[in-house]
């Protein structure tokens, strides 16, 4: 299996800029990178969010007060939010962070 090449936030930000302007589709895009278009888009959420420095890996993880989980969690379940329409209300950066709160809220009850 190959190694995956790593993808700048400048080549990135091209993709997203592509998307927007029609000139490629996810699919079209994520062939041209050789990823899943699940993670195109992953980067027109961070974009979005946060414009081209989204795009940077973050240096380190951030951490969300409890109460933040806890609001996230309780407007899921009300089934009007997709965990990507919570990324974008709550400005956070992968819908993985969500799912752990959402298992974990789930297992506690």
């Amino acid at each position: 299996m190959s190694e995956k090449a790593k993808i700048s936030a400048a080549q990135k930000e091209a993709a997203v800029k592509d998307y927007l302007a029609g000139k490629y589709t996810l699919r079209q895009i994520a062939a041209q990178y050789n990823i899943h278009h699940s993670n195109i888009s992953k980067w027109l959420l961070l974009y979005q969010n946060w414009g081209a420095e989204g795009l940077q890996r973050p240096k380190r993880n951030t951490k969300y007060p409890d109460e933040l989980k806890e609001e996230v969690v309780r407007a899921y379940k009300t089934k009007n939010y997709s965990l990507y329409d919570l990324c974008r209300k709550y400005k956070i950066r992968n819908f993985s962070v969500i799912q752990t709160w959402i298992l974990k809220a789930e297992k506690d009850q």
